[in-house]
Formats: C-alpha cells, structure tokens, sequence
C-alpha cells in the first residue's frame, strides 16, 4: 500500500518568506559601501523596492487568487513605507508623517478584528445549527471567513481545545447501532498522562526557579494547559465516534482527524488480531491501545483532514473500536 503526505507552502507563508528576505537584503544594502558613496540616489531605489516589490508580490500571490482584499494593498504599501524609514540612514522627511503609523495601525487592526470576527462568529452559528461537531465546524468556519491570517486562524482553532476541555462535559455523544465509540480504548493512557503532568509540572517549577522565576511560572502554565489538552482529547474521542452511514464512514479520531470515506472508495475491511508490531506505510494508525484493530484499505488515496489545516494521503487506516466486530459485519454487508 503506498501512501504520502501532502506538504504544500501556502502562498501566504512563501509571500511572507519572501517579503521577509526581500528586507534582510536591503538591510544589508544600506550598510555597503556603494550605498555610502551614492546615497540619494540608493536611497530612493532602497524606498522604491520596498513599497513596489512587496505590493506586486501580494497583488500577484495573494490578490490575483482571492487571498486577500485589494484594500490591503494599501496597508502593505504603508508598511513598506514604515520599513524604510527604519532601515534608511537619512530617510527622505516626507517619510516623517509615518511617526503616527502604529497608532493608525492599531485601529485599523481593531476595526479588522470586529469585522472579520463578525464575519467568523456568523459562519460557525450556521455551522453549530446543523451540526454538534464543534471542532469540525470551527474550521470551516475559519475557511469560509476570509482575510485571516495563519497564525489567528491557529490561535481561534486552539479555543476548540478550551471548549472540549472545560464545557464539553454535560454534552452527550451520539448513540445507536451505526455509532462506534473508541474513547475508552483512550482511557488508561491519558489517565496516566493526566496524573504524571502535575508531578513533572512540579519538578520543572522548582528545578527552573533556580534559573529565572518567570520562566517557572511560564512552565507551570504550559503544564496546566497539558492537563486541559489531555482532557479535551478525551472529551473530544467521547464526543466524535466513528459514524456508518447509508453510503459513507465517517472516521473520526478525538482532536486529530477526520474523514468522511465513501463506501465506495474502501477495498476491503479486516478484523486483526491484535495491532501490527511495525507500522504499515500509507497507514494511518488511528487504533492506539485497540486490542482488534480493523484495517480498512481503500481502492485510492484519500485525504485524512487533521488540526491546523494538515491534510495528509492514506492508502488505508488502522481503526480501534468498541465494538470491531459490529462495524465488520455491518461494512461487509454494505460493501456486498
């Protein structure tokens, strides 16, 4: 079985890498020799790079493929503008007015913000309205609100972790004969990772305290936010079973992925005896701890959705049930 991850640059990420690299060049430029000898003139080339290039890139990268506003341009323009000014020994003095650049990025930011979480708050309220897959509904709501940059769309799908972590625990999961929960296969190794993190928590405080205080105490946070993350795993596996449909398997596994596999894509389904002792390649193994894995193989590549936007090909997948035996004979029945 062959199988691959997907690993794509996003054209947001490399118009970063490149804007980035693009000022690591003119920062070095303005230090040369050359540029002592015939300053205004490389001045004005320094100031023309900087707002030109970064403002072609984005229209072509970003623009152009609905990445981004066109009024964006504007901000990007003002930015390079502001870079300049940093960069350049004897910046030109028209560049002076951008000493109040901070203050009018600050709310142009805050002015963003309200519209763009407007924009998401509205996408998940219909999402949440027709379906209790929390973790599944943030994220398209994330891809259906444009405009958020990588790093906050990273930081609202890390507020999933606090929903499962500290709300979900009155909710119930979805129950009947074409649901199969895998949560308590879960049960015995996230108990011992919840009752090790606060002693590990501990010795870290107190052998970090000897080299800086808030460093300690930035390690016991990190600790105590494990203790959620280890609960919310648990409560999102509780909360997201695996699902068989009419035409459709619906592999879910806690926090990590999710697929939804057409009947008509599985090869074949088997019932192991006991979980391989090497990994297979192509296989997403999605049953820790089971003691009858089911293999399922597909006839071609499908792709696993996991956090962050991660996408990865499987060829097949190792599923861990509670009831294998059901969801075996319940698959052959449907696949005859």
């Amino acid at each position: 079985m062959n199988g691959a991850r997907t690993r794509t640059l996003s054209p947001t990420v490399l118009y970063g890498l490149l804007v980035a690299a693009l000022v690591v060049a003119e920062a070095w430029i303005v230090r040369t020799d050359a540029f002592r000898r015939a300053p205004e003139i490389l001045t004005m080339a320094v100031l023309a790079d900087l707002i030109v290039v970064p403002l072609v890139l984005a229209w072509a990268m970003l623009v152009r493929t609905g990445r981004m506003r066109p009024v964006t341009l504007g901000a990007i323009a003002g930015g390079g503008a502001f870079v300049a000014s940093l960069l350049l020994p004897n910046p030109p003095s028209f560049l002076s007015v951008l000493k109040f650049l901070p203050a009018l990025v600050e709310l142009a930011l805050l002015v963003w913000g309200v519209i763009v979480g407007r924009s998401f708050w509205k996408e998940l309220r219909q999402r949440n309205a027709t379906s209790d897959d929390v973790l599944v509904n943030v994220h398209e709501a994330l891809a259906a609100t444009p405009g958020l940059p990588v790093v906050l769309q990273a930081m609202v799908a890390e507020t999933v972790v606090l929903w499962y972590g500290l709300k979900a625990f009155r909710k119930k999961p979805a129950s009947g004969p074409n649901v199969f929960p895998y949560h308590e296969n879960l049960m015995g190794i996230l108990v011992m990772f919840f009752l090790a993190t606060p002693a590990e928590g501990a010795l870290m405080h107190y052998l970090l305290r000897q080299w800086s205080e808030t460093a300690a105490w930035i390690g016991t946070a990190l600790h105590a936010y494990s203790l959620v993350w280890i609960i919310a795993f648990y409560q999102a596996a509780r909360l997201r079973p695996v699902l068989l449909a009419n035409d459709t398997l619906l592999l879910r596994w806690s926090l990590l992925w999710t697929a939804e596999i057409p009947l008509e894509k599985i090869q074949s389904v088997e019932l192991l005896k006991k979980s391989p002792e090497h990994k297979e390649k192509g296989v997403l193994d999605m049953a820790r701890l089971a003691d009858k894995p089911l293999r399922i193989c597909f006839i071609e590549p499908v792709a696993m959705h996991g956090p962050l936007d991660i996408r990865r090909e499987v060829s097949g997948v190792l599923l861990g049930v509670e009831r294998p035996e059901a969801l075996l004979a319940q698959l052959e029945a449907k696949l005859a």
